[in-house]
């Protein structure tokens, strides 16, 4: 490969960022120096002459001559293959391109009219191989090598060159982004020996809140006082005329006016207050940093709220993490990083321009790559292909990525609903409270700051029991007879009562239980059937993946949970087990020799009464992941069990794991 620079580019749903690496290629990444590109608007407009596609700032001043020509957020059309700008058909990468050319003619002065060595492109943790694949045609042919990067890695990268030279990042990291269109978070597991390395937790993303979301909230508020102003009421409805867009003219103010917003938003940052100018008024309306906390708090604390489920998935808590990044154009907001530093209890860290950091990152990730430091022998995905393994659930761990909990109702699978004990506030029986539980007090204001809550106060404890057991009511005792005096009893007559006594209980006791079976509720995941344990209720999962999970009733929030994860078998280890197990072993070594934190593994053991393959996961300090791996033809399934690395935490999961396994058969 030739000496020259590296791009870095991070497409984003409304803008798009960069920055440029001209460094040597062997050069340690301490010195690394980027340098960041303009930004621009990641907007496309077709024009009717059939000329080349017009992209960022000067797209949408095309925009109101024809609306139906103009894409704004190109990135959040990958699934569908084509756009239709007007009477024009472009291919969706055919428009990626477009604005990641747009990028490198900005860049011409700094690559002399010539292409970049590398070009490095981020991606959503969420993207699969289609979309990723969508994102490599885009970059193709616009630089001699092209890598892709993922944006939480990249994110926590760039935090870990910004640490001191020589400082140690043993534990997790979150990533807290508050883009245009929505928010996302992510938890990583630092990889020894390379501040660019990274491995993902858990992530979630949420698209009801973003930063055009926040303008518009601050747009209605600004007419609200307005139409409140008697001074001029004439002003509201100039400004509602601008805001309805009916005319082309009234579509460019309106456009105006909402970047006019968005300037004042990112003003009140430093200020006090920031004026917005408005159309029909001499002067210019203002707002106030107060003004901007008390529109944005709810839903902000709704973006917290979404951390902190995060931090929940990946097993931890905020006081193990390194630290609390923000990134994106919303991180500037002030109240986003004081609310995480109070509900929470972790400062945050706002990078000078949040919206380049993943660029930055991406950079380290590259000269990381390039450097000596990167040639430690790692298993590739093509390896596992060509020795006939495909990576998949089998070794996906339980921090797999969860939908967004908002709006989702949790399945109780404890014990009958009529049964008020197991009642939780997310039972279907509570109609009136949705997950996720905020992690407030009963009389505690949803519009005012949180005060601080102490997380040991959030779990509450769950009882160890042997195993749950149905009692019939108490009957009344009969009246009791007068009893004749008796001479003394002898201790061995006492002894052989007390025995034969306790025979008959416990001849009782197993009886029943060998009559009921295991205590719980039937559940299902993909094609398997099994009992859930009484007091663990549904978590999550994707039924499309095959994947379900179980956490406690009572610590929705916690560290325990199981999951259950069906992968299908080809016909030929359907037929032959262990033909099954010498593949997983297979994709265990190769996982294991991929940097993965798994050891401890046995081919053949028992568990709850069966035959299971077993090995173990640690993917954060604390916290350990024990896999049991059942051949259920025509599938094999995988139970993971995440607990504490404390011995009650282990036996108190492990006695639900056990009972998950036990009862794990086929549906058919």
């Amino acid at each position: 490969m030739s000496d020259g620079p590296v791009v870095a580019i991070d497409l984003g749903v409304t803008t798009v960022a960069a920055a440029l690496d001209t460094g040597p290629v062997d050069d340690a990444v301490e010195s690394l120096d980027p340098t960041d590109l303009p930004a621009d608007l990641a907007a496309v407009f077709a024009p009717a002459d059939g000329t080349a596609l017009v992209v960022g700032a000067a797209a949408r001043r095309l925009a109101p001559t024809d609306p139906s020509r103009y894409e704004p957020t190109p990135r959040l059309r990958v699934d569908e293959p084509d756009l239709l700008l007007g009477t024009r058909v472009v291919g969706v990468s055919e428009a990626w391109g477009a604005v990641l050319a747009g990028v490198l003619d900005r860049a011409g002065p700094l690559l002399r009219g010539g292409r970049p060595r590398r070009l490095v492109l981020t991606h959503p943790a969420g993207w699969d191989a289609g979309r990723r694949e969508v994102l490599r045609r885009a970059g193709s042919g616009l630089a001699e090598d092209l890598t892709l990067v993922c944006e939480p890695v990249a994110a926590a990268a760039h935090a870990g060159w910004m640490r001191p030279r020589g400082s140690a990042r043993p534990r997790p990291l979150a990533v807290l982004d508050l883009g245009a269109r929505g928010a996302s978070a992510a938890v990583l597991a630092p990889v020894a020996g390379r501040c660019g390395g990274a491995r993902l937790l858990a992530r979630r993303e949420d698209a009801r809140f973003g930063g055009d979301d926040a303008d518009e909230l601050l747009l209605g508020h600004l007419l609200t006082a307005l139409h409140d102003d008697p001074d001029d009421p004439g002003d509201a409805d100039r400004v509602l005329e601008v805001v309805a867009g009916t005319t082309l003219a009234d579509r460019r103010h309106r456009q105006v006016l909402l970047d006019d917003v968005r300037a004042a938003k990112e003003a009140l940052s430093d200020a006090e207050q920031a004026a917005v100018p408005l159309p029909g008024r001499v002067t210019a309306a203002w707002l106030s940093r107060g003004e901007l906390t008390e529109v944005l708090r709810p839903a902000l604390r709704g973006v917290v709220d979404l951390l902190a489920d995060t931090l929940a998935d990946a097993g931890t808590g905020p006081e193990h993490l390194d630290g609390v990044w923000l990134t994106g154009g919303g991180a500037r907001i002030p109240l986003l990083a004081a609310l995480v530093h109070r509900e929470l209890g972790v400062p945050a860290t706002v990078a000078t321009e949040p919206r380049s950091v993943v660029a930055h990152g991406a950079l380290v990730v590259a000269r990381e790559e390039a450097g000596p430091r990167s040639r430690e022998v790692r298993v590739p995905a093509a390896a596992l292909a060509s020795a006939g393994l495909r990576p998949g659930p089998l070794l996906d761990p339980p921090t797999a990525p969860l939908p967004p909990a908002v709006g989702e109702r949790t399945e109780d699978l404890g014990a009958p609903a009529d049964d008020p004990v197991w009642l939780t506030p997310t039972s279907p029986e509570r109609p009136d409270v949705q997950v996720p539980v905020r992690r407030v007090g009963p009389d505690d204001d949803l519009t005012a700051p949180a005060d601080p809550v102490d997380d040991t106060d959030l779990v509450e404890p769950v009882e160890e029991v042997d195993e749950p057991r149905h009692l019939p009511a108490r009957r009344p005792l009969p009246a009791r007879r007068p009893v004749p005096p008796r001479g003394r009893v002898g201790v061995g007559a006492v002894i052989v009562a007390l025995l034969a006594v306790v025979a008959l209980v416990t001849g009782a006791v197993l009886g029943v239980r060998t009559l009921q079976g295991p205590s719980g509720t039937a559940a299902v995941v993909g094609g398997q059937t099994f009992v859930a344990p009484i007091g663990w209720v549904q978590a999550g999962g994707d039924a499309g993946a095959r994947r379900l999970l179980l956490r406690p009733a009572g610590a929705p929030r916690g560290t325990d949970l199981l999951a259950v994860q069906e992968n299908p078998l080809d016909p030929a280890s359907a037929a032959d087990p262990e033909r099954a197990r010498a593949q997983l072993a297979g994709q265990y070594e190769a996982a294991r020799a991929g940097g993965d934190p798994v050891s401890g593994y046995e081919a053949s053991t028992e568990f709850g009464g069966r035959e299971v393959a077993r090995y173990r996961q640690d993917p954060a300090p604390g916290i350990r992941v024990d896999w049991f791996v059942v051949v259920s033809a025509p599938s094999m399934v995988s139970v993971g069990c995440r607990h504490g690395t404390e011995a009650a935490d282990e036996r108190r999961v492990l006695a639900a794991c056990e009972q998950v396994v036990e009862t794990l058969a086929p549906t058919g």
